[in-house]
């Protein structure tokens, strides 16, 4: 029910860019809050003359949105508008004019709005204190001056029957309303901990006022509702009454914050880590299944998911069919009669480039049959590789310490075989998980032959390419070098099939690259930056080392091509094609500048870095590196904090590496438009993540 109540705000994606003209959007907001100021004049009852005002929000909206300046002058000419047009002159000049700039200033203020889309509880709560300090800011100064110019009205009077009702309706408003700007105006991540903490915000606002409603003694609240003429005392009454309820609300709203936050971490924790834990299980992390451990250890439904999990690795570890559809298009040659060592066989040839050979009887022959078993296939993988040294050297401790809770004692297996087990293991070539439930003396069984050639496969490519360290004296000169280099062969035929699949929006954009560029970093410490200009990504590493910042770089030129749209600049080094007259098919020569870090700390401080100085803002200016691009691209091969999971298409074509981004609604259609036109060549897909700009480049119709 609450995540029903949460999506009914869902309006379109783009509703945002409504925002984007600060000008247009400044002057419609001061339209709106003049005319509501304007037409609504719903006063309290009683001696007060306060006015209750809900379009007070706007105010804080625009500070929000624009930054203290803007919010200044939309509440302090938006006051000034409308006491024109009530008939007040400048009356309230110096109190509720400055007092409503004041209030927009504050808002200004918060840090939370540089924040593309807020998706903490935190967050959301520190929105929630400011709202509370520039109310406060506001009547706190406007109630001050107005005291001083009617001297007649004391302190009590104007702490009741002013100060506190004004105050309250106000901060009561603001929390209501400004939230659902948040949603409607798509600022907010409707992510897990946020509908938790907007289901108990608006749930606890909900039912305290129907409870005071129900409550109420003996004053008609009708008559506060609708204005009507009510007696002095009875009015007094109701904003008496009214100042105790809405001060306990706002307390209640506050705490629902904090109750949220205990309860999303209760939940979202374990089921946030054990997400991780799947990823690092899908990206082929060989320690991932001892993550699992801790999990399973908890008494709820997470604990036991977690365990089923850790039972259902084997299959998903097995599950690499975007390698085996990859294998079966390289290997045409493969029959049907062929059997399961042959298979693997002939994979170990494509893998290493040699054959091994069984001329001395010391795996098949010795066996006495034509199917290899697993630990024998294990053995072979050993040889190619060139490890038999390497596993000798294992002694008998090192190989108990590896096997003690996962060997049984009737797996029978000689010195020289746990040896191979043992190499093939710590250097991840076998999962240790799938030797506890598999007979090693049975015939090879085609899965596990598949798992073994696809870990094969990354043992071969795991020969790092990169330019150096961020922090050598020369690695600039080494780094123009790179990037002035011949790297990219064109390719017409490539970039015809590709382009129609743009303009027929199949896809936003692809990259060509030469696969012998590939850097083959760690993908838990790997972040891709993407930029076309030397001076930018030289200031970018200067940025890096500035900020203390270690890591691995390597240049990998590429050729993209993409969706460019009429209000962006047009660069020199940039060929244009009109597709129609808001957007381009545009192209140019561009580089990915691909880091490896130190540790995943130093990797997330490189997302803040870059997202504070390397990314340029439609709606204000900062100081930036050269040439940032308003919706840059970086991306993580693993899950990063904030940013979106989208898919990337890898087209291998002979030298080629063609790459497109889309997103998880794209996929198939992609898919099967890339495979109708390069059935012959190797096509996979993979989870990456990037950054906001980017995914909402990707999501733009």
């Amino acid at each position: 029910m609450a995540g029903k109540f949460i999506d009914s705000f869902k309006i379109p994606k783009n509703i945002g860019h409504i925002l984007s003209n600060k000008y247009l959007a400044i002057l419609l907001i001061l339209w709106i809050l003049v005319t509501l100021n304007t037409l609504m004049d719903v006063k309290f009852p009683g001696i007060s003359h306060a006015v209750v005002r809900p379009q007070i929000v706007l105010i804080c909206l625009a500070g929000f949105y624009y930054g203290p300046v803007y919010g200044f002058l939309v509440g302090f000419i938006g006051n000034i508008s409308s006491d024109l047009f009530l008939g007040n002159g400048f009356d309230y000049l110096l109190s509720l004019s400055i007092g409503n700039g004041l209030m927009g200033l504050i808002m200004g203020l918060n840090r939370t709005r540089s924040v593309l889309k807020l998706y903490k509880i935190s967050q959301l709560l520190e929105v929630t204190l400011f709202l509370i300090l520039s109310n406060v800011a506001f009547v706190t100064y406007s109630s001050i001056i107005y005291n001083l110019n009617h001297v007649s009205l004391t302190f009590d009077a104007n702490l009741k029957y002013f100060f506190l009702p004004v105050l309250n309706s106000n901060i009561l408003a603001s929390l209501l309303l400004f939230p659902v700007f948040l949603l409607l105006l798509g600022r907010l991540k409707i992510n897990f901990p946020i509908k938790i903490a907007l289901s108990n915000f608006y749930m606890t606002a909900f039912f305290l006022q129907v409870a005071w409603f129900v409550n109420k003694t003996n004053f008609d609240v009708s008559g506060f509702i609708f204005n009507s003429n009510l007696g002095i005392d009875e009015g007094n009454q109701i904003v008496q009454a009214f100042d105790v309820w809405s001060m306990m609300l706002i307390l209640f709203l506050l705490t629902s914050f904090f109750i949220s936050i205990f309860i999303s971490e209760k939940i979202t924790r374990p089921i946030v880590e054990l997400d991780r834990n799947v990823h690092e299980l899908l990206q082929s992390d060989i320690h991932s299944p001892d993550s699992f451990d801790k999990l399973t250890r908890r008494d709820d439904e997470v604990g036991l998911l977690s365990y089923t999990i850790g039972l259902l690795s084997e299959k998903i570890w097995d599950s690499q069919v975007n390698f085996i559809n990859d294998f079966t298009k390289r290997m045409t040659f493969i029959s049907a009669e062929d059997t399961t060592t042959d298979i693997y066989e002939i994979g170990l040839v494509s893998i290493f480039g040699k054959k091994f050979d069984f001329s001395n009887d010391e795996v098949r022959g010795a066996a006495g049959h034509t199917e290899i078993s697993h630990i024998e296939a294990i053995e072979m993988l050993i040889k190619l590789a060139d490890l038999e040294e390497l596993a000798y050297t294992y002694n008998a401790l090192k190989i108990n310490i590896l096997f003690h809770d996962v060997i049984k004692d009737e797996a029978i297996l000689s010195n020289v075989q746990l040896q191979y087990l043992a190499v093939a293991v710590d250097l991840g070539l076998v999962f240790k998980g799938k030797i506890r439930f598999l007979d090693m003396h049975s015939s090879l069984t085609k899965d596990f032959s598949y798992h073994l050639l696809f870990k094969a496969t990354l043992f071969v490519n795991t020969k790092k390419r990169f330019v150096g360290y961020v922090t050598e004296p020369d690695i600039i000169s080494r780094l123009e070098e790179k990037w002035n280099s011949t790297g990219m062969i064109p390719n017409p035929d490539i970039e015809n099939v590709m382009n129609d699949l743009i303009r027929n929006k199949i896809i936003s954009g692809y990259y060509i690259k030469m696969s012998e560029d590939f850097a083959n970093f760690d993908h838990h410490l790997k972040i891709t930056y993407t930029h076309d200009s030397f001076k930018h990504a030289k200031q970018l590493v200067g940025l890096i080392i500035s900020e203390n910042i270690q890591a691995k770089i390597n240049i990998e030129k590429k050729r993209s091509t993409f969706i460019y749209y009429n209000e962006w600049d047009i660069t020199e080094n940039l060929s244009i094609e009109p597709i129609n007259d808001k957007i381009f098919l545009a192209s140019r020569l561009e580089s990915d500048i691909v880091f490896e870090f130190a540790s995943p700390d130093k990797k997330d401080h490189f997302r803040l870095v870059t997202n504070d100085f390397a990314k340029k803002e439609y709606n204000r200016s900062k100081n930036i590196l050269f040439q940032s691009w308003y919706e840059p691209l970086i991306t993580s091969d693993v899950p990063l904090n904030s940013y979106n999971r989208i898919n990337e298409i890898v087209v291998q074509h002979g030298r080629y590496m063609i790459l497109t981004f889309v997103t998880e609604e794209a996929l198939t259609k992609a898919l099967n438009k890339l495979s109708e036109y390069y059935e012959k060549s190797m096509i996979r897909s993979r989870s990456v993540w990037v950054n906001d700009d980017f995914y909402l480049y990707l999501k733009r119709d």
